[in-house]
């Protein structure tokens, strides 16, 4: 039965963030102050985060301000609109945020998205540094080499092995270095413009290497009607192992969507735009953590299932017109399905809005196979509730 499936998929996405977070101190609220040491890994979620405590584990944290004024022995993990550390970080750094000030050690790596991002004078980072970043500065120093796509970079620092900066925007400031900036390796310069404040032997120990910024190339018409083929061979196939798992439940699924497209579209839209939103609003609250992370993982779930369940019913609709004795035969729907909802995917708003009807159908259908069964086994055991009256004469 259907519901068996979905009950199963609901106790996993329940159970795997529970498992993830159950071992770590966890918080959740608007403003979070952390004073106490951690043992172990730890994970907050809020709009002001302050941790002035020392993490003996990794740190997991999401806020629109996060300052870390405590030492933290792992990994840092989140994202943010602005991140400022002040105290050493052990292992790597692993953000997103619109602005970020690193202003002491970070031990290993770090891999960093930031529309401003400034590397303080005395902190180091321990081995590279992988930054996409429209403004950043580094005035200290990086062991290993820099990998920076971004507009402008200022170097007043050091850096031990290769610089490599990468742009393809035109009116991109470029790399400047300072007289007391060091480039323990080359420079490799794919962008537009000069590089300013070179001095080999000086400031830079290797070579400069510059190339023309670095834009995509347009695929052949061979390579784009094979990548198509592919992908379309692939979601064929993707299409026929669900069809396998789920059996007689596709066509259940199909002959609701079939049915009353109307009321199916209509449930889909509610369901894919309220669960998330219920979900951030369970994980905000901090008491229904668990649950808006399992929310977010349905909602995820649902986006390809749904178009699968679409792409299906729309070729058994197909099959209706155009060959009559082929509807039910769920392998050829589906492959008629398919040819269709690609003719159209390729056609500019239109594909779009066909991907956005798709997901609204399908998760609308599957929610009402759903109630329907819930509905089913409710009359059912209402039944086996009542008594069997037997008469006097049925007696003797």
């Amino acid at each position: 039965m259907i519901k068996r499936y979905i009950y199963a998929v609901i106790a996993l996405l329940i159970a795997t963030p529970f498992l993830f977070v159950s071992a770590m101190t966890s918080k959740t609220g608007d403003v979070i102050e952390q004073k106490e040491p951690i043992d172990g890994s730890a994970f907050f979620a809020g709009d002001k985060i302050k941790i002035e405590a020392d993490i003996s584990g990794d740190l997991f944290v999401f806020g629109n301000e996060v300052t870390i004024d405590g030492k933290v022995d792992g990994d840092i993990i989140g994202a943010g609109g602005k991140l400022i550390i002040n105290q050493p970080i052990e292992g790597d750094l692993r953000f997103a945020a619109g602005e970020m000030e690193i202003n002491n050690n970070i031990a290993e790596n770090i891999t960093v998205i930031a529309q401003d991002f400034s590397l303080k004078q005395g902190a180091t980072i321990g081995k590279d540094a992988y930054l996409l970043s429209e403004k950043a500065s580094f005035d200290g120093g990086i062991i290993g080499r820099l990998e920076i796509i971004g507009s402008s970079a200022e170097l007043k620092g050091s850096i031990g092995k290769d610089l490599n900066f990468y742009s393809d925007t035109k009116d991109a400031t470029g790399v400047t270095l300072s007289p007391e900036a060091q480039v323990g390796g080359s420079i490799n310069y794919n962008a537009e413009g000069e590089i300013k404040g070179v001095e080999l032997g000086k400031n830079v120990m290797g070579e400069v290497n510059k190339h023309p910024p670095m834009a995509p190339e347009a695929p052949s018409k061979g390579e784009a009607v094979f990548s198509v083929i592919g992908f379309f061979v692939s979601l064929l196939l993707v299409i026929c192992v669900v069809i396998f798992i789920l059996g007689r439940n596709i066509k259940d699924i199909q002959k609701e969507m079939v049915s009353n497209p109307a009321k199916s579209t209509g449930l889909g839209a509610v369901l894919l735009i309220a669960l998330p939103i219920i979900s951030i609003a369970f994980i905000i609250s901090g008491f229904g953590m668990f649950l808006g992370l399992s929310g977010l993982l349905l909602w995820l779930l649902l986006i390809p299932f749904s178009c699968i369940f679409s792409i299906i019913s729309l070729g058994e609709l197909a099959m209706r017109k155009i060959k009559p004795e082929m509807s039910g035969k769920i392998y050829y729907t589906a492959l008629c399905g398919l040819v269709i909802s690609f003719i159209v995917f390729y056609i500019p708003l239109l594909g779009f809005l066909m991907m956005i009807f798709f997901m609204w159908w399908g998760s609308g259908g599957l929610l009402m196979k759903f109630l329907e069964s819930r509905s089913d086994n409710i009359v059912i055991s209402r039944k086996e509730e009542v008594p069997e009256v037997v008469s006097e004469e049925e007696k003797k």
